[in-house]
């Protein structure tokens, strides 16, 4: 992803993840921040999980770049190690 796309807020609020279509537009999936973050977290772990799984390896990676993605600011992520 290569920047940020800002769209109005909501007449009915804060959206919620889940399918979204704007307009006569292909319906897509909208995951919040916080949710994408921790999705993004969880893929690495099981991305771990195959080493020898290249395509599939490189496939999570991207999905788990994208998410990664909505970072900004001060956000959380990544995760630090908290003493």
């Amino acid at each position: 992803m290569s920047k940020l796309t800002r769209v109005p807020a909501l007449d009915a609020g804060r959206p919620e993840t889940g399918p979204m279509q704007f307009g006569d537009d292909w319906p897509g999936v909208f995951i919040r921040g916080d949710n994408a973050l921790f999705f993004a977290r969880t893929l690495g772990a099981a991305i771990a999980l195959y080493p020898d799984r290249a395509i599939e390896r490189s496939v999570l990676g991207g999905l788990q770049k994208t998410l990664q993605s909505c970072s900004v600011g001060d956000t959380g992520w990544p995760p630090t190690q908290r003493s």
